[in-house]
């Protein structure tokens, strides 16, 4: 007939042993997977952190100004169109203008040190006001640094 009770009770802890030996496999599987999809997450979230970063680090060195462009910027704006006019009328030709007089001998032309003194005298001045000013931020700079002990 059927089988005896002892047997359907074998059977089923045969069964039951096999399902948690499964369970304990898919189990392991499951934390394997877990960890796996952590390190995965982790991976994408410092991959995205760098991407970020980098994006703000690009767009901060792309919006700095040249220093004519902050100078531009601090001016009023009465002051900021004035270098395009001053550079719109020396970029006209200058008017010839030649005088004579009966009886004055004309003037010589500068001779050849004078010629180099008046094309070197603008940028020794430039050098000098250069200095002028790098000299005076730089004091201004210490004035503002606190006290060392």
């Amino acid at each position: 007939m059927g089988a005896s009770s002892v047997e359907i009770d074998r059977q089923i802890a045969e069964t039951r042993a096999h399902l948690d030996a499964n369970l304990a496999i898919l189990e392991e599987r499951a934390k394997a997977r877990a960890k796996l999809a952590i390190r995965i997450g982790a991976v994408v979230a410092i991959g995205v952190a760098a991407a970020v970063t980098a994006a703000i680090l690009v767009r901060r060195n792309r919006r700095r100004s040249s220093a004519m462009g902050r100078l531009e910027a601090a001016l009023p704006g009465s002051l900021k169109g004035l270098r395009e006019e001053i550079a719109a009328r020396f970029q006209k030709p200058l008017p010839s203008v030649r005088i004579s007089v009966a009886g004055v001998e004309e003037p010589k032309s500068p001779g050849f040190w004078a010629s180099v003194a008046h094309k070197a005298a603008p940028a020794a001045a430039g050098t000098a006001a250069s200095a002028l000013v790098a000299a005076a931020a730089r004091r201004l700079a210490r004035d503002d640094a606190p006290p060392t002990v």
